[in-house]
């Protein structure tokens, strides 16, 4: 499914790239950029690590993080045009527990997932209005494919001391995720380029977990952004 994806959007954009070449136009095809926060999270129960800290009750919590990109743009009519992006995205999740211990007290956790992504979003975008800034809206598949992922861990004592440490976990997970992304936006000219702003949502469509008998779960994420088209 994700050769057969990646060959559509490559030989999508070649016939595109050929097409304006040939007639030696290039007023449909606009190059930008991008970037912006991403509030992540995933659907993964707390179970596991309440049994890994020993009956501790934990919560999951939104991670903060980024994504910075590029953007192609095909204009097909006024209103409708088609995007591919290449961006290097961040996503996972955070849990936060606290225990109390003998001796010691009251210990903060602190779990944070990191999952390092170069996603391909391919969108329809359709625009409403006339008027100099326009909104719209795009909807369409997403497919990322994991560079890196790692658990950071914080413990830290109310009586005093710290610890933290960092594993790398990539392996176990799926090297290629499915998504499905939605959102709007609105766009507007400054001098020879446009400007834009969205506020999107994606969700994960295949599991993310690679271990045997692991609990599948997938990533969420909340994207705002803004970039500029030339």
């Amino acid at each position: 499914m994700s050769k057969k994806f990646l060959q559509m959007i490559i030989l999508f954009f070649t016939i595109l790239f050929l097409q304006q070449l040939t007639f030696g136009q290039f007023q449909n095809l606009h190059f930008g950029i991008k970037g912006g926060l991403n509030l992540a999270d995933t659907d993964q129960s707390v179970a596991e690590f309440e049994e890994m800290i020993g009956g501790t009750d934990f919560e999951r919590n939104v991670y903060s993080t980024f994504h910075v990109g590029v953007v192609i743009e095909y204009s097909l009519s006024q209103k409708f045009s088609v995007l591919l992006q290449a961006l290097y995205n961040n996503k996972g999740t955070e849990f936060q527990g606290v225990q109390v211990e003998d001796y010691i007290g009251l210990i903060d956790y602190n779990f944070s997932e990191k999952f390092e992504y170069l996603s391909f979003p391919l969108l329809a975008k359709y625009r409403f209005g006339s008027a100099q800034a326009r909104p719209y809206l795009f909807l369409g598949p997403e497919i990322s494919y994991l560079l890196s992922a790692e658990t950071v861990i914080n413990a830290e004592a109310m009586a005093g001391g710290e610890f933290d440490t960092t594993f790398t976990n990539t392996d176990e997970l799926e090297s290629l995720e499915v998504g499905i992304n939605a959102g709007l936006g609105v766009e507007f000219p400054i001098s020879s380029f446009h400007a834009f702003f969205e506020a999107s949502y994606g969700l994960g469509l295949t599991n993310v977990n690679n271990l045997e008998g692991g609990e599948d779960f997938k990533n969420r994420v909340i994207y705002m952004s803004a970039g500029i088209l030339f």
